[in-house]
């Protein structure tokens, strides 16, 4: 039940069985990771783990937020989640803002992963870009 539990958090959008972290990121992957279309959602967090990608270009500045996003939840789905946001309805942002609430809370790890993903959304604010082409809805 805890594994499944993480795994819908890390998918929280899941389409047909594919993230848009899967969708988006598999044009970018190195190609040293054979990753395809069926490859795991870890698979491509280990993958993309040394891989720099470039913010100017769309698909990998979509892929960059998705990755950051599913690391949110690699961090936060075992322990902070559960503890601190766990009436909290998935979607529309709800999760994340819940966590940000409890900034000085969370685990080291999940703090980290959350701090991350805020500066990539601050720092495309700052450059007027309204965020990605990404439709899935976020947790």
């Amino acid at each position: 039940m805890k594994t499944i539990l993480a795994v819908v958090a890390l998918l929280c959008a899941a389409d047909a069985g594919a993230t848009p972290m899967m969708k988006l990121c598999l044009p970018s992957a190195p190609k040293k990771c054979a990753l395809t279309a069926e490859s795991k959602p870890e698979e491509y967090l280990a993958c993309f783990d040394d891989v720099t990608l470039d913010d100017g270009d769309p698909v990998e500045a979509a892929c960059d937020e998705e990755l950051r996003h599913a690391k949110v939840h690699r961090a936060c789905d075992t322990a902070d989640i559960p503890a601190l946001c766990k009436d909290v309805k998935p979607g529309d942002g709800r999760v994340m803002a819940c966590l940000r609430d409890h900034r000085q809370e969370l685990s080291p790890a999940c703090g980290k992963a959350v701090d991350s993903y805020r500066r990539l959304v601050r720092l495309r604010a700052r450059k007027g870009r309204k965020g990605s082409s990404v439709t899935a809805v976020r947790c």
